[in-house]
């Protein structure tokens, strides 16, 4: 069985900037409206260290916007979990000392990378994280299990990670573009802990670049002082080794990840295809990612129909999950 899981990434800029109502709870209502109309689940990975600092600098952004950022992330995170939504763990990392000052959050651009930490910051940070995240969620039987990090390339869970995500009850990262070289659509990093990718292709340059994708990546650069080429200057830096049949496919353009935010429903389409035709649904419960930005979905028509497509029943061996769900009902049973 193919299993769909629709990842949403909860929100604003990596650099700070970004308006939570536009570009996290509206855009979020609206991905929450066209699912729920259709009964599909979705796993929302919400951003927790802005969270924190939201939370910090409560009483000057009430007073500066006229209403709490925390308190309305709290508000429709709750009700999509009421709904049967699964919430799981994001961070960015460079959130980290994130102070807001002159009306607007500024990063600490001297904190240490992320790879560069060792383990027991990185289990305080995981700690803390993943603590404030589940208390977050009214209902007491919530327990965080997946983690996705940022900032760090599209890559697979770093070494400095893997024992304080063991040691804390995670069992799944979610980052890593990587095609996985097997028919089940994921790997174990060590036991008890897996490497579920983001379900990727290659794709020709010229035929990734339309209209659409061109206008969506001029407006996120909007908001970023850089130039507009950093913007996608990660495209072809899946950042893992690469394997013989990435380096025979990579000749024929650059690494795209399957996204609800920016293709078209026939784009979706013909991923969801590829992923039949790369693993064995048949013998194996396989997870294809889906992934998604609340700050740049200007999409719900495109994600209306490629939702109504695979309810209508006439694909066989397809169904939307989430990743608790896939967890529950799947991994265990896949090793």
């Amino acid at each position: 069985m193919i299993n769909v899981i629709i990842s949403i990434d909860y929100e604003i800029f990596g650099n700070g900037k970004g308006d939570v109502n536009e570009h996290i709870i509206k855009p979020m209502d609206k991905i929450l409206d066209v699912c729920d109309r259709h009964s599909v689940k979705v796993t929302i990975m919400l951003e927790i260290m802005e969270y924190i600092a939201f939370k910090k600098y409560e009483k000057a952004l009430k007073g500066e916007l006229g209403y709490s950022p925390a308190d309305k992330i709290e508000r429709q995170i709750n009700r999509a979990y009421s709904n049967g939504h699964d919430i799981q763990l994001h961070i960015h990392p460079q959130f980290r000392n994130m102070r807001y000052e002159g009306a607007k959050f500024i990063l600490d651009k001297g904190i240490k990378p992320y790879k560069e930490l060792k383990g027991d910051e990185v289990e305080k940070l995981l700690k803390k994280c993943k603590k404030t995240l589940e208390s977050i969620i009214y209902e007491d039987n919530y327990n965080c299990r997946v983690l996705r990090l940022s900032n760090i390339g599209w890559e697979k869970v770093p070494k400095n990670t893997i024992l304080p995500m063991k040691n804390l009850g995670f069992q799944v990262h979610s980052l890593s573009e990587k095609i996985p070289e097997n028919e089940k659509g994921y790997w174990k990093i060590e036991k008890g802990l897996y490497e579920i990718p983001i379900h990727s292709n290659f794709e020709n340059f010229l035929d990734f670049i339309t209209l659409r994708k061109f206008f969506i990546y001029l407006y996120i650069w909007s908001y970023y002082d850089n130039n507009f080429l950093s913007i996608l200057k990660g495209f072809n830096n899946s950042g893992h080794k690469k394997s013989k049949s990435d380096n025979r496919s990579r000749n024929l353009g650059i690494k795209a990840r399957w996204d609800i935010s920016k293709q078209t429903y026939k784009e979706m389409m013909e991923y969801l295809e590829s992923g039949k035709k790369r693993y064995d649904y048949h013998n194996f419960e396989v997870p294809l990612v889906m992934i998604g930005h609340t700050k740049n979905f200007f999409n719900k028509r495109n994600l209306e129909k490629f939702l109504i497509k695979i309810k209508s029943g006439k694909i066989d061996n397809i169904r939307f999950s989430t990743f608790d769900s896939f967890i529950k009902n799947d991994l265990i049973h896949n090793k």
